[in-house]
């Protein structure tokens, strides 16, 4: 089907093919087999990194379900942060820039 576009010419639409996307028709990788296929371009620096990330997150979490450690520290750091209030003003905006940097996506 052919419909008008604003400069008075015919414009074809394509038809929709499910065909074209590959999880219908049953051509699919499985997710781990796509992210080795999408790893492999990487280079060691980037591969390392992901690791540590991933390494890192599973712990924080894994502390956050079962041990509580990083919840105990944070309350004892925001204590420490009421009763030193010129020390604690720089040590939030060191520790803020440190996360923010630890968390910066690699591709940048």
């Amino acid at each position: 089907p052919s419909a008008p576009n604003s400069n008075g010419g015919d414009v074809v639409q394509d038809e929709f093919d499910p065909c074209d996307v590959d999880a219908v028709c049953g051509e699919a990788k499985s997710l781990g087999r796509e992210l080795l296929d999408y790893t492999r371009t990487k280079n060691w620096k980037k591969k390392v990194m992901t690791i540590i990330v991933i390494f890192c997150s599973v712990s924080v979490f894994t502390d956050l379900l079962f041990f509580g450690n990083i919840q105990k520290l944070l309350v004892a750091f925001i204590e420490w942060m009421a009763v030193n209030e010129g020390a604690a003003l720089f040590a939030f905006i060191g520790l803020f820039i440190i996360a923010t940097l630890i968390f910066v996506p690699p591709g940048f």
